[in-house]
């Protein structure tokens, strides 16, 4: 089948890709407007850390054994390293060296905004092309590997 006759097929699909087509064109105007690097590394973050995150959420069949391991070494490095750091990030947030704290840096606020807007939406069209996608392909390919 087609992605044509798979889109017209699948209402799920079609809305969700439309909705992603519509948010990331949204984003490349903004970013061409604002000629911010540092914002376009933050898209760019958010949007693999989200791609990622769709792919570690929605695993097809045989990827579930190998990203359960995945699954619980990140849980364990969340739970741990990266709490026991997090006031860290705070301290740094409400820093007045410079006058106001950097928390109110308008810079800062919409370069975190557009990742996290970047990482949400990419990790659910990621779990939604791989759950309500056709996915019968992709799974004899890993078959005939597995067998071979």
């Amino acid at each position: 089948m087609s992605i044509f006759e798979e889109l017209r097929d699948n209402l799920r699909l079609t809305t969700s890709y439309v909705a992603a087509l519509i948010f990331f064109v949204t984003m490349a105007v903004i970013l061409i407007a604002w000629r911010d690097s540092m914002a376009l590394v933050a898209a760019l973050v958010g949007t693999a850390m989200g791609w990622a995150a769709g792919v570690l959420v929605a695993p097809y069949e045989g990827e579930e054994k190998r990203f359960r391991r995945f699954s619980k070494s990140i849980a364990g490095f969340i739970s741990g390293y990266a709490v026991a750091k997090i006031d860290r990030v705070f301290d740094l947030l409400l820093d007045k060296t410079n006058g106001a704290p950097a928390i109110l840096d308008l810079r800062l606020q919409r370069t975190f905004w557009l990742s996290l807007g970047c990482f949400v939406v990419t990790a659910l069209i990621v779990f939604v092309a791989r759950t309500y996608g056709d996915d019968e392909e992709y799974e004899a390919r890993y078959d005939e590997e597995q067998n071979s």
